[in-house]
């Protein structure tokens, strides 16, 4: 007889573990394969609904079960009558079990629907040799269940977060402008590599305002009109909520450049800062 307590233990200690450390699209067949082998399972399998005429087989062990396609429709009736808790066959049913392409040839099975992101599916375990699903399995599987749904969702929200800073980290880097931005705690800062190639440093991305502060503060004195920007900047900072647009900063040398330069102030609930944007201005040459 398994030991679902723990089971589920190693279950939940492993999965919580992992989930720090990989995306959602990893986490749930590592979990599957970690729960076979956990029970003892020759098969282990997620079934998905995909829409109202499509339910597929994903992650399945024995592999040639994969993309399998079931009917949606008595697969919902079997959860419904189980209200959609987990449950387990001591004895695989011979009729009317929508389950039965998958779990050929076996004795016992457990079935425990997830709901991920609000798309349905179910894990379905199946072994050889008889089980016995008491007290002790449906406690352990609903915290199985559980620790999957929430492990899941926070991985997923995390993949997303992180997608949308890729997204918007190419962005910047695509702008023709230098952009920085400095945190009012000036602890935290970002450049693009515009910026970081103007203030002539190794690489761009975040990094500490001090580790580029003293090669902006440099840049800005070898302007030409250096004198013009400090008194600018000291009516500027004066009051922190003022943007400044169309401020031109000027440099002579071999190579002149003319530079609009732009700084707004960034409000948000868990930070604030200023964002510098310079365009570099085309200058008409005799």
């Amino acid at each position: 007889m398994l030991n679902w307590k723990k089971i589920s233990d190693t279950f939940i200690h492993y999965v919580n573990d992992r989930s720090e450390h990989t995306t959602a699209g990893r986490l749930l067949p590592y979990s599957i394969n970690l729960l076979r082998h956990a029970a003892g399972a020759y098969t282990s399998l997620q079934v998905v609904f995909e829409d109202k005429v499509t339910a597929k087989v994903k992650d399945a062990t024995p592999a040639f079960l994969d993309e399998l396609v079931l009917n949606p429709g008595p697969l919902e009736e079997l959860l419904a009558e189980h209200r959609y808790e987990p449950f387990g066959w001591e004895e695989i049913p011979v009729k009317k079990n929508p389950l039965q392409d998958v779990l050929t040839a076996l004795s016992a099975a457990a079935i425990i629907p997830l709901n991920i992101n609000d798309r349905a599916s179910m894990l379905v375990l199946g072994w050889s040799e008889p089980q016995v699903f008491d007290a002790s399995f449906t406690e352990a599987a609903v915290l199985i269940r559980k620790t999957l749904e929430s492990a899941l969702t926070h991985t997923s929200r995390t993949d997303a977060l992180e997608l949308s800073n890729t997204y918007f980290t190419a962005i910047l880097e695509a702008m023709p402008q230098a952009v920085i931005f400095i945190d009012d705690n000036g602890r935290s800062g970002w450049l693009n590599k515009q910026a970081a190639r103007l203030l002539k440093l190794p690489m761009s991305g975040e990094m500490a305002p001090g580790a580029f502060a003293g090669a902006m503060a440099d840049w800005r004195n070898s302007a030409a009109n250096v004198d013009d920007i400090n008194a600018k900047a000291a009516q500027f900072f004066s009051s922190p909520g003022n943007v400044i647009k169309d401020w031109i900063w000027q440099f002579g040398g071999d190579t002149p450049a003319q530079y609009s330069v732009s700084c707004t102030p960034v409000k948000h609930d868990q930070f604030t800062g200023k964002l510098w944007v310079f365009h570099k201005m085309v200058v008409a040459t005799i």
